[in-house]
């Protein structure tokens, strides 16, 4: 039971509502809290007794039908009490039949109102009640009852004429306002009606209109209903009425869409395919929702061959024409509007000529494609032979870094064309007295870079090899005019200009000195103490019809015994983009990854310096060819030593 210290303050006046239902009392109680009165609760008239005997409301609002106790003996045992004899009563009913108003005038009640109520009606009925102010005698029952036959049962009623007054006229303006209630509806049926008579309308002459043709079937398969579009292919409507649907496709299509043939084949065949794909698509189709038909192909036939067709319709001579076909079930309906069977077909026909014909021109076009395709296949595949035997050139021509290793055991190579060849690579020379090593990067990569490395592989040899050039910065001037020359690119008409960049290392172990020139290319060396230097070179580049003939360029000496390790390598791991912020690999982290990892062996430098680099660009493809060339200075030649 409520406490009914804890109703809500309101300034209306208090309620106490008897409802078994939860939900209903939550929404009484919300009603009349919102209107500003004080509520309580009770589930039934035996706890609504204890609530007055507490705390008398001003008013009592209760169902009639509830467990323990109802409201009418409830009521009874209010109206009985000379102390609460006072206190209203209005009770909430259904009206399903006049027993319910005897009844509540036999126990005292002083009115009630009719399920379901409205919150004006509801909070109206409750200050009209409290303002009405009744002496205890005019609520007492009467010496005299009054007797009265309803349904041939009788009653002995001992209201007041007051309460009997009240519950007339509360029966009559209940009626009043559910007539005026029933006229609207009516009115707003008629409005709805009308409406849904010109959608109909709006609807037929949509299905007139539409360019598809739109039919309906019976369960026969007869034609019950079919729009104007039907016409373009000389039909005309009245006499296809009643006709079945087969009359308008060709004759070897019915075979295939008819619900009848179908099913038929259906259940003499063992195999039952469960792929949604693989059901059977039917013009008189029989199901809806997922399993209806859509896209089903056929041909429909013109009334008169060779008509030609006009309108929004494929124009074209022909005796048929290709369509696809949508179509659903329909369900009968009984009173419930329950689905109680299978009334019939609904389908909308497109023509799909034009489609038919696209797709058979795509279907060439594809073939001439594949055909095309591999033979681009088979040519690219010659193509690629042929440069992964020139990779195999290519990389003939590099010094067998075994080879290199006799004389720098510690040392690495990285060479890393962006595509199967490129246009990097690397030159070593050895002698008594010392070493030259040269990387170089030619224009471009891929073929290109590949010839260029060719024409410079042939110039390092001449000069380096046959004429004996030890000086790095005169080794790159004389390059640089030998691939002017050799590209013809001295003169004025030549429209060749290509070029490269180079850094030149020469180790002389008799003087302990390292020499190194650079055209556009850097070094990176190490020293004892730990330090990690960048010496750059020149900043021009080598063969370009801008490099002039007569470039010389700079030799950087440097005392081996200072030195522990030098890295020379291309453009194509320092310009490399990258990283969280989309940025260049650039020297700064190269000369980072050398403070950090140079002190290891360097057969694993190399294997290191992939890792970062491959980590630092992440999914990115290179962009560049990669040449990198490592070495320790060996101490037993430094100064001659062997």
């Amino acid at each position: 039971m409520t406490d009914p210290s804890a109703v809500s303050n309101g300034s209306e006046g208090y309620i106490l509502i008897v409802e078994d239902s939860p939900v209903q009392a939550v929404l009484l109680e919300r009603i009349l809290k919102e209107a500003g009165f004080r509520v309580t609760k009770a589930r039934h008239g035996e706890e609504a007794l204890q609530h007055v005997a507490l705390q008398p409301p001003d008013l009592i609002i209760t169902d009639i039908n509830m467990p323990v106790m109802d409201g009418f003996t409830m009521c009874r045992a209010i109206k009985d009490h000379p102390s609460w004899v006072t206190i209203p009563v209005i009770l909430l009913t259904d009206l399903t039949h006049i027993h319910e108003i005897v009844l509540g005038l036999e126990c005292g009640a002083d009115n009630y109102i009719i399920k379901p109520y409205s919150v004006p009606e509801i909070v109206g009925k409750a200050r009209e009640m409290m303002a009405t102010s009744v002496t205890a005698a005019s609520r007492s029952a009467c010496d005299d009852p009054l007797e009265v036959e309803v349904d041939q049962h009788r009653f002995r009623i001992h209201a007041s004429r007051q309460q009997i007054m009240n519950f007339l006229l509360s029966t009559y303006a209940s009626t009043i306002n559910r007539n005026s209630a029933l006229i609207d509806a009516q009115l707003g049926l008629k409005f709805a009606n009308d409406k849904l008579t010109e959608s109909e309308n709006n609807y037929r002459t949509l299905v007139q209109t539409v360019p598809d043709i739109i039919y309906r079937l019976d369960t026969e398969g007869r034609i019950v209903f079919i729009n104007h579009a039907i016409e373009k292919l000389g039909y005309n409507i009245p006499e296809l009425i009643g006709q079945h649907f087969s009359v308008l496709l060709y004759p070897e299509c019915v075979e295939n869409v008819s619900h009848r043939n179908v099913v038929a084949k259906l259940h003499h065949s063992s195999v039952v395919d469960p792929c949604p794909e693989a059901q059977p698509k039917l013009f008189d189709e029989r199901r809806t929702h997922d399993r209806m038909t859509t896209d089903l192909e056929v041909k429909l036939v013109y009334k008169n061959s060779r008509r030609t067709m006009t309108g929004a319709m494929e124009t074209m001579q022909s005796d048929s024409i290709f369509c696809a076909v949508n179509s659903a079930g329909i369900d009968r309906s009984d009173n419930h509007q329950q689905a109680v069977g299978y009334s019939g077909t609904v389908g909308v026909i497109r023509d799909i000529t034009q489609r038919k014909q696209v797709e058979e021109a795509l279907e060439r076009v594809n073939a001439e494609l594949q055909k095309a395709l591999s033979t681009t296949e088979e040519a690219n595949r010659a193509i690629i032979d042929s440069i992964r035997y020139a990779h195999r050139i290519q990389h003939a021509l590099l010094p067998e870094w075994g080879v290199v290793q006799r004389w720098l055991p510690d040392s690495f190579v990285i060479w890393r064309p962006r595509d199967i060849i490129g246009g990097d690579l690397y030159f070593t020379q050895f002698h008594a007295s010392g070493a030259i090593i040269v990387v170089v990067d030619c224009t471009g990569h891929g073929v290109p870079g590949a010839f260029m490395t060719m024409l410079v592989f042939s110039g390092l040899r001449q000069v380096i090899n046959d004429h004996g050039e030890r000086d790095p910065g005169r080794i790159l001037s004389w390059l640089n005019r030998f691939v002017r020359s050799s590209l013809q690119q001295d003169g004025d008409k030549t429209e060749s200009d290509d070029g490269l960049d180079a850094a030149v290392c020469a180790l002389d172990w008799v003087k302990g000195q390292l020499t190194f020139a650079g055209a556009h290319l850097a070094m990176i060396y190490r020293t004892r103490a730990g330090a990690v230097v960048v010496q750059k070179g020149d900043h021009w580049s080598i063969g370009y019809r801008r490099s002039s003939p007569a470039l010389t360029f700079t030799n950087h000496l440097l005392p081996l015994q200072d030195m522990m390790a030098v890295y020379l390598f291309s453009d194509g791991i320092v310009d490399q983009i990258g990283g969280p912020d989309n940025l260049p690999y650039g020297k700064q982290r190269l000369c980072e990854w050398v403070r950090h990892y140079g002190h290891e062996p360097f057969n694993q430098q190399g294997q290191h310096l992939l890792a970062d680099f491959h980590a630092y660009i992440g999914t990115s493809e290179p962009l560049d060819d990669i040449t990198v060339v490592g070495f320790a200075i060996p101490d037993g030649l430094v100064g001659g030593k062997t």
